[in-house]
């Protein structure tokens, strides 16, 4: 799917709609939502839901093109560039004001995760990964992660994939004020947001197209997205997408229940730590895909992230 990622991002928002409007139905009906309060908070949340899904679709639009064309143990680490964007966004829309500790913290938890991207920094880890899967996917007649570009290649999708995380740094912060200010329960937020996401996505389909085919028209990009989608040039399609959607799905309402129960910042200071074991996880022969070498600024960042992270935690109390 690494030339059809509109139809991944397309088919998660789809699943996102149903899911999370059916849980929606069902809380509803056991008096755990008010009847009334789905259409009140369209009503007066409506522009927000819009732009949480406009912000949405964009930068996962933008960051599926960019993880088609990098090592999959990079990418975890870049998604940590929505630390220092959504403090901003917390000062900026919540008025929430940090201390020292906290910020220090924070910026030892930057520096951790600078420690796991130094291999393909200097050309160990990402570009060497990124070769490796070139090499193999040209034996094997298909396109790369990698694409068989180089370092530069690596560097410059791996800023593009970083800045998105911009427009998820307010996205997170929109869904804390909804939630906390707004008083509205986590399905509907989830609910109204995938459905702006799933409209948002749609109209983004000429940029897609642009992006991952250059001049094909959206006709024949259309015809040959499906098919790849629905398996007609892999076996391992659509039961790939299928399991990314439910781990998606998973992970997401996880993290919005721990927005609500503390705040958009200490949620994504708990992710950070998954960061140098992701990188860990894919130094491992996977299937399907070419492992990273190991390094070990992987197990010193994740110290580093601990330990920024435990500061930041004491700072707040």
């Amino acid at each position: 799917m690494r030339g059809y990622t509109f139809f991944v991002a397309q088919s998660c928002a789809a699943a996102y709609v149903a899911v999370y409007f059916s849980v929606l139905a069902v809380r509803r009906r056991r008096g755990m939502v008010a009847a009334d309060a789905p259409a009140a908070a369209r009503r007066t949340h409506g522009r927000t839901f819009a732009v949480i899904g406009a912000l949405e679709a964009t930068a996962f639009a933008i960051q599926l093109y960019a993880a088609g064309r990098l090592p999959g143990s990079l990418i975890s680490v870049l998604n940590q560039a929505v630390l220092p964007f959504s403090m901003t966004a917390s000062a900026v829309l919540l008025g929430r004001r940090y201390n020292a500790a906290q910020v220090g913290g924070a910026a030892i938890v930057i520096a951790g995760v600078l420690l796991c991207i130094a291999p393909s920094a200097v050309g160990l880890g990402a570009v060497a990964s990124s070769k490796a899967a070139a090499a193999a996917a040209a034996a094997a007649g298909v396109g790369s992660a990698g694409g068989g570009a180089g370092g530069a290649a690596v560097a410059i999708h791996a800023a593009l994939f970083a800045s998105t995380m911009a427009l998820i740094g307010v996205v997170v912060v929109l869904k804390e004020r909804l939630l906390k200010v707004g008083g509205l329960d986590v399905f509907i937020v989830n609910s109204y947001g995938s459905l702006a996401q799933c409209v948002a996505t749609a109209a983004l389909l000429p940029l897609s197209v642009r992006l991952a085919a250059g001049g094909t028209p959206v006709g024949a990009y259309v015809r040959a997205g499906i098919a790849a989608l629905t398996g007609a040039t892999s076996p391992y399609m659509p039961w790939l997408t299928l399991a990314y959607i439910c781990a998606n799905l998973t992970f997401n309402i996880a993290a919005l229940n721990l927005v609500r129960c503390s705040s958009a910042v200490v949620a994504l200071l708990a992710s950070l730590f998954t960061v140098p074991l992701t990188s860990l996880v894919f130094c491992l022969p996977l299937p399907l895909l070419v492992a990273t070498p190991f390094s070990w600024w992987f197990v010193g960042g994740l110290a580093v992230i601990s330990s920024g992270v435990l500061l930041y935690n004491k700072g707040g109390k």
